[in-house]
């Protein structure tokens, strides 16, 4: 199921708890990252055990903040990458999805 768009704010209130609670359900946690130390999202995908699914934050144009991504890194998401290319913040989850997708 994909969900609509959340201000990040909004969504650190609501949604971490249901991150966290991910952690129990077998749920893959993924941040889709602009840093040089992020994992490589087909190595990072072809890892994860199956079956299950996948919880994927996707930040604005140019990334998250460094205090946005720890966050995101202190619940248990992997910070991941998608290769050299900056993609459009509408594109990079459809992206992730699909190799996530080829890689199940």
């Amino acid at each position: 199921m994909i969900h609509s768009p959340v201000l990040y704010q909004k969504w650190l209130v609501a949604g971490i708890e249901c991150a966290r609670s991910a952690i129990d359900s077998g749920v893959s946690k993924a941040l889709l990252s602009l840093q040089n130390e992020a994992v490589n999202a087909a190595q990072w995908a072809h890892q994860q055990a199956p079956p299950t699914h996948l919880l994927c934050l996707a930040g604005p144009e140019g990334g998250l903040s460094p205090q946005e991504e720890s966050v995101a890194i202190n619940t248990g998401f992997t910070p991941i990458t998608l290769g050299a290319r900056t993609l459009r913040s509408e594109t990079a989850p459809l992206a992730a999805l699909a190799l996530w997708t080829l890689t199940r």
